[in-house]
């Protein structure tokens, strides 16, 4: 502890007291800042924002304090021009673990000086509040962990009614105590307070522009016997990260097996982010997760024994250079939030700021509450778990689908066509499958077929082709025989294209039941859907899965348009008056899992958004939520070169406007129905 504390009469000492009280209690070492010697002994002065955010870093480094203790008495005076300062000394804050604001009432005869600083800090708020509960309810949603209103002002005689000119809301509570986090404060507070978020409170920090000047005369160190031990070491860098917490619609067991499971860590990791994941940890209390980056670079992730608490917390830090040189420890926590709620808790400590990680972590946490809630649904269609022999488990689709199946207690059989490398593969061979290929399997998924991307040559179209009938009619027939057997599957899901529409049908709304159109790749869908045909003569439910334009930056269109279009150089694909019929990869997730579930779905389903766009208005959207100008277009000639002019023709500006019926007239959730929300949401563009 830096600094002594004898008592001192008033109310701003006996805040201050009470705080650092309440900082031991919580085990902390703290350091005080404070303006005034009448407050309490001055611990910290310096001259300007800027020396004391260095002079603040230097005695929490050397006293070994993780907590500050912060005095702020009304009669500072708001100065504008310190903005900068006061985020210097914002960044200074985020280094400690602990960070507790006090405001104090000063005397009587501090009325005038008072309202210098509170006055324009109340009309700054006005717009947003009106009583000082509705400061504590701001306080808590702008990210205090907790917010105490109580009354100093009235034994000192401010109490009361005294607006200046009638323009300030009464102050009904004089002070208003905030135990906050510094990772919090400043990852989400202080935003709002300087103004990014919130221009109507921006006024709320400046006023530590003037903390005073420091008074050597009045150092020293007391070391009360309350006081928790000094964490030993240095520092090597300002700790920042992020605090961040949701509540989530599911029971604390429900939400923390989730996280057990394999696919947790694939389902949560932001798809913007060039990491793959190499192996998921087989266990939360003392596993190994390993992530891939480009490169060569390896992020490996360490489970500690010491923070495994089922089912309320583990821990994992980072133990792969170059990563560990800066430090990454993520503690995970879970609790019950009242009902079949769950609130769950994310703090990782690492000098990586909170602006950078908090699209992360809220994906994250969107992610979590969105997948189980599809899994609840699923339950109002079957409650027991299914194995699911799937095709095609590493592309794009296969590899989103199983990690949200084996999260949700599914257990996923690959069909790979390499030897089998683990239980949780069996080899096939896509020209004649073996005869128990598909024992002891509830479903089948099969998605495997070569790329439609590529110049349209009769080599390019011939593997299209072959890859897809035949492969599909065989794995079929297998799946009727196991049927036939006993054991063997009861569904086949297939997937399917739009493309069985046609390449261009104008504005006409596109349903299931509408006919096949024109182009290779209608006559390829259409052989494709009919090679199904044995598993339903079989009396499997057969479902084929018309998928559009899938959304995703890992792969597909959006993979390729999203580095372009980083860079300013997107535009509209020729008129950009045809249609584009999308998904986003988490609806066409649920989409399959409904098709595996659901008995009342069958034959063709329609996998779109039920709000298709033109691809002028694509592109306006994509250039929006990049902040990107999207002025150049592509010229028909360029996607000729890449394409050929039949690849132009039922790729490039394709026009489907389809709609998915079958899965309106379900009553089907569409977690993202609009384009400009889904792609926020894939690459970590949301507002707020």
């Amino acid at each position: 502890m830096v600094g002594s504390y004898p008592p001192v009469p008033g109310a701003p000492a006996a805040a201050t007291v009470a705080a650092v009280r309440r900082a031991w209690a919580a085990g902390r070492e703290v350091v005080v800042v404070s303006p005034r010697p009448s407050a309490a002994p001055l611990v910290l002065r310096a001259a300007g924002p800027r020396g004391i955010a260095r002079e603040v870093a230097r005695l929490g480094r050397r006293h070994g304090c993780d907590g500050v203790v912060l005095c702020l008495e009304p009669g500072w005076p708001l100065r504008r021009r310190s903005e900068s300062g006061a985020r210097s000394l914002a960044a200074a804050l985020s280094s400690f673990r602990y960070v507790e604001v006090v405001m104090t009432g000063g005397t009587s005869t501090d009325a005038s000086a008072d309202w210098g600083l509170l006055a324009p800090i109340w009309r700054a708020a006005e717009p947003l509040i009106a009583s000082s509960e509705e400061v504590a309810a701001f306080l808590r949603t702008a990210g205090a962990l907790a917010v105490e209103v109580c009354d100093p002002f009235e034994g000192a005689g401010l109490h009361g009614p005294f607006s200046p000119a009638g323009t300030v809301p009464p102050l009904e509570h004089g002070e208003l105590l905030l135990r906050v986090r510094a990772r919090r404060l400043l990852g989400a507070l202080a935003r709002q307070l300087l103004g990014r978020r919130a221009p109507a409170v921006r006024a709320y920090i400046w006023h530590l522009a003037s903390l005073g000047r420091r008074d050597r005369r009045t150092g020293g160190t007391a070391k009360p016997s309350e006081r928790a031990a000094k964490p030993s070491g240095r520092r090597r860098f300002a700790w920042m990260g992020i605090s961040y917490s949701s509540v989530v619609e599911a029971p604390l067991a429900e939400v923390f097996a989730w996280h057990t499971r394999p696919g947790a860590l694939a389902r949560l990791s932001p798809p913007w982010l060039p990491g793959k994941v190499v192996s998921e940890a087989s266990s939360l209390r003392d596993g190994q997760a390993v992530l891939r980056f480009p490169g060569g670079v390896r992020w490996v992730a360490q489970h500690r024994p010491d923070g495994y608490d089922p089912p309320h917390a583990f821990v994992d830090e980072v133990t792969s250079m170059p990563f560990a040189a800066f430090g990454w420890r993520h503690a995970h926590a879970f609790r019950d939030a009242g009902g079949t709620s769950t609130r769950t808790d994310d703090e990782v400590r690492t000098p990586v700021p909170a602006t950078v990680l908090r699209p992360m972590f809220g994906y994250r946490h969107r992610q979590l509450a969105a997948d189980l809630a599809s899994h609840a649904r699923g339950r109002s269609w079957r409650t027991e778990p299914l194995t699911v022999a799937m095709t095609g488990s590493s592309g794009l689709i296969g590899s989103a689908l199983a990690a949200f199946l084996t999260t949700g207690g599914h257990s996923v059989v690959r069909l790979v066509r390499h030897p089998p490398t683990g239980p949780g593969e069996r080899q096939w061979d896509p020209d004649n499958p073996g005869p128990r290929l598909l024992d002891g399997v509830d479903a089948v998924v099969h998605l495997a077929g070569a790329s439609i991307a590529g110049r349209f040559s009769e080599r390019h179209k011939r593997a299209v082709m072959e890859s897809r009938s035949g492969p599909t009619r065989r794995l079929a027939e297998a799946a009727a025989a196991a049927a036939e057997d006993g054991g063997g599957p009861s569904v086949f899901v297939s997937a399917s294209a739009i493309g069985y529409y046609g390449y261009d049908r104008g504005d006409e709304i596109l349903t299931e039941a509408s006919s096949q159109g024109d182009g290779f790749l209608a006559d390829v869908v259409a052989r494709w859907e009919e090679a199904t045909a044995p598993a339903g003569e079989a009396g499997l439910r057969v479902v084929k899965v018309r998928t559009g334009i899938v959304q995703s930056p890992r792969g597909g269109v959006l993979g390729l348009l999203y580095p372009v279009f980083l860079l300013g150089l997107g535009g509209r694909l020729g008129s950009g008056r045809q249609w584009t019929s999308w998904t986003g990869i988490d609806d066409l997730v649920d989409v399959y899992y409904r098709a595996l579930l659901d008995p009342t779905i069958s034959g063709p389903v329609n996998a779109v958004s039920p709000q298709p766009v033109r691809n002028d208005e694509y592109t306006a959207t994509l250039g929006r939520v990049l902040d990107r100008p999207t002025v150049l277009a592509v010229p028909g000639f360029a996607a000729d070169l890449a394409l050929g002019p039949e690849g132009r023709r039922e790729v490039a500006e394709a026009s489907q406007r389809v709609e998915p019926t079958v899965l309106l007239a379900a009553g089907h959730h569409f977690r993202h129905p609009e384009l400009e929300g889904a792609l926020r949401h894939l690459l970590g563009k949301v507002v707020g």
